[in-house]
């Protein structure tokens, strides 16, 4: 029986390390690397009677790289970074940043020379993902009722939930979890038996009332832009008004209604309010989301003063915390811009923005892979998380955007162009 359980051919092992990698990103960094390093090893090797070798045509299927634009294009974020090092003073933050930015560099080519997947296949990873979320998050809600008091008085003080690692890389996982279910559920997506239907839209609902739960505003926004983008572009593709209007209004409802009715929901939203009041009267250097609109403005002020190539991606440390220190010398942390874009401007200029722009946008473009719903979600989930949060600047969203970018490439663009 063992053998049946364990993967023993290429095929079998690349798919046990992309599960590996979706386990890894709500639990473990370092399972998160060795599950990249093997799937990058894998583009390689291949498994001949029990022993690893080098794929013969490994060199002749690289000659051919130009010809698939949208996964060489994806790298461009790593070469920004590595180009802009003779601006650099401070060489051991680009460093740190050229090694959580080496993904970019390798793990395209590896997801190009795997054979493509199977529907089934990616199916079978989003079931996977999705019971994981789902054990995951009843732990999680089990953990909240053993501690209920203290972490709501938490929570009062912004304190976010307890959760695996990130917060809000994990809201993010849960956003996209809960799209990939409803997915499956619409396309009648079941593993072996027709009943798993059923709780493939019990786990979607139960995810998504736990992502309210959760209080992640980054998720939650992120979610509910994707959503509400698909049903309008959906409406607008397929003329069908009525229903996407129908829709997009009860989405406005949902957060309403989880104001009144989930109690972590309503002390995020009040925490907020409360947040945005202190700033507003300029004491608001204890608090969360003040620190965030400041790094914004810190961000947009390098951008301007170096317009064309930036800062120098390895500098924008040593810029920030020299601006905190001059004009906003009460707060406590000196906070990196939280919006990708103005992080990637402020660092290498209008010139490495542009090169950002046209990195995330080609591959959604080419071939018109937008028209698929899960690249569709995909996409405008991650440019609402890039304009509240620096996403791509810490390994776990790194992991979080190549995974699913690549995942669908290599299911969509490896076949002949028909």
């Amino acid at each position: 029986m063992l053998k049946h359980i364990l993967p023993l051919d290429n095929r079998k092992l690349i798919l046990f390390f992309c599960a590996g990698w979706l386990v890894s990103m709500v639990y473990s960094p370092f399972t998160l690397s060795i599950s990249m390093l093997s799937l990058i090893l894998l583009s390689f090797l291949k498994i001949d009677k029990n022993r690893l070798q080098f794929k013969e045509a490994t060199w002749a299927k690289l000659s051919k790289l130009p010809q698939f634009p949208s996964f060489w294009i994806v790298s461009l974020s790593f070469f920004i970074l590595f180009f802009n090092v003779w601006l650099t003073q401070d060489f051991d933050f680009w460093l740190t940043r050229l090694r959580i930015k080496l993904p970019f560099l390798l793990l395209p080519i590896a997801f190009y020379l795997f054979p493509p997947f199977k529907e089934r296949e990616v199916m079978g990873l989003l079931y996977f993902l999705l019971l994981v979320l789902c054990i995951t998050c009843i732990g999680i809600g089990s953990y909240y009722l053993m501690h209920q008091e203290s972490i709501n008085i938490a929570l009062k003080k912004g304190t976010p939930m307890p959760t695996p690692r990130n917060h809000i890389r994990f809201s993010l996982l849960l956003a996209y979890g809960i799209i990939c279910g409803a997915y499956l559920w619409f396309k009648g997506f079941y593993w072996k038996y027709p009943q798993e239907r059923k709780w493939i839209l019990v786990c979607v609902i139960f995810l998504f009332a736990f992502l309210h739960f959760l209080s992640v505003r980054t998720g939650l926004i992120a979610m509910y832009f994707s959503i509400a983008s698909y049903i309008f572009v959906r409406g607008l593709w397929s003329k069908r008004w009525k229903l996407s209007v129908m829709v997009l209004l009860t989405l406005t409802v949902l957060p309403v209604a989880s104001y009144h009715f989930i109690p972590s929901f309503r002390s995020k939203i009040s925490y907020m309010r409360y947040d945005l009041m202190m700033y507003n009267k300029g004491e608001g250097y204890l608090y969360a989301d003040a620190g965030r609109i400041i790094s914004w403005k810190i961000g947009y002020e390098i951008a301007r003063s170096y317009p064309i190539l930036g800062v120098g991606a390895g500098n924008l440390r040593q810029a920030v915390h020299a601006q905190f220190a001059e004009k906003h010398p009460t707060y406590p942390i000196a906070l990196m811009p939280h919006n990708q874009f103005l992080y990637t401007i402020a660092g290498t200029g209008v010139i490495g923005g542009l090169v950002f722009l046209i990195a995330i946008t080609f591959p959604v473009l080419y071939r018109k892979n937008y028209k698929h719903p899960l690249v569709f979600t995909f996409f405008t989930l991650i440019l609402a998380t890039f304009m509240i949060e620096h996403t791509l600047e810490n390994s776990i969203g790194v992991a979080f955007y190549l995974f699913f970018t690549l995942l669908l490439l290599n299911r969509l663009n490896l076949a002949p162009a028909k």
